[in-house]
């Protein structure tokens, strides 16, 4: 959850945007899905809730704020991640990876992850 929380930050203090947070931990770590595509995966509602009762149990405000910006910013408008079709991505297949060139799809190097989407 270390990973998650810390991409929500950056993400919610406007330090950089969910793609480039989602490209530079896939280059980084050598893996096809970045913390923002997982979130989509996991949901955002599952996000929220997690959030808040971390706020809850620590007291710390920052907490409570990125809770608040998740509910306000995505689950009131109705994205909640590839439950709806939509979430930090607007459409689900682009959470996988960022722009993967079709070849890679094509020769299954995304299968363990596009088979969840059939």
């Amino acid at each position: 959850m270390r990973i998650l929380s810390a991409a929500l930050k950056l993400y919610v203090n406007d330090v950089a945007d969910v793609e480039s947070i989602d490209k530079t931990w896939m280059i980084t770590m050598g893996i096809t899905m970045g913390p923002f595509g997982l979130m989509d995966i996991i949901g955002l509602e599952t996000i929220y809730n997690v959030n808040l009762l971390a706020a809850h149990k620590k007291g710390e405000q920052e907490l409570f704020d990125r809770a608040a910006y998740i509910k306000k910013h995505f689950i009131d408008k109705g994205k909640i991640g590839i439950k709806n079709g939509e979430g930090f991505y607007p459409e689900r297949y682009e959470c996988l990876a960022v722009r993967v060139p079709l070849y890679l799809i094509r020769y299954g190097k995304f299968a363990l992850f596009s088979s969840a989407f059939n």
